[in-house]
């Protein structure tokens, strides 16, 4: 059977069910652009099947072990998104501290400033009333 199938990106792939009847010769007929190379894949394939290189009972675990790794690849996916998750929320409550921060050191800048302005203008006075002192003695 040789059906068309809609991939990921919406374009049309095409995939072939095969199923090998020892008693029947093998005959193939594909079409499309990859037809020949496919062909030549998939009787390599074969021959390696029928001729022991590829060991027909691993080749039937084959949809179990991918089932399993999907399996796995799902569980190890929530644990990163959930890792994830909690760095990100980590890391805005870190950006709301520093915000924090920045105005709490804006807010004492100006308070600092304001006081070396209140100092300045004390040591100024200081100074005259000492200058005005000094002239009457």
């Amino acid at each position: 059977m040789y059906t068309p199938s809609k991939n990921v990106l919406g374009t049309f792939d095409d995939y072939l069910v095969i199923k090998i009847d020892k008693s029947k010769s093998l005959h193939l007929e594909l079409e499309g652009s990859n037809a020949h190379h496919l062909t030549e894949n998939l009787e390599a394939f074969v021959d390696d099947v029928v001729t022991g290189r590829i060991d027909r009972k691993k080749l039937r675990d084959i949809p179990s072990t991918i089932e399993n790794l999907k399996k796995d690849i799902e569980l190890n996916m929530g644990i990163i998104e959930e890792r994830l998750t909690k760095s990100i929320n980590h890391i805005e409550d870190t950006q709301k501290l520093l915000h924090q921060n920045q105005l709490d050191l804006s807010e004492n800048l100006v308070a600092c400033m304001d006081m070396v302005k209140r100092t300045g203008e004390a040591s100024e006075s200081v100074a005259r009333t000492a200058h005005t002192i000094m002239k009457d003695t």
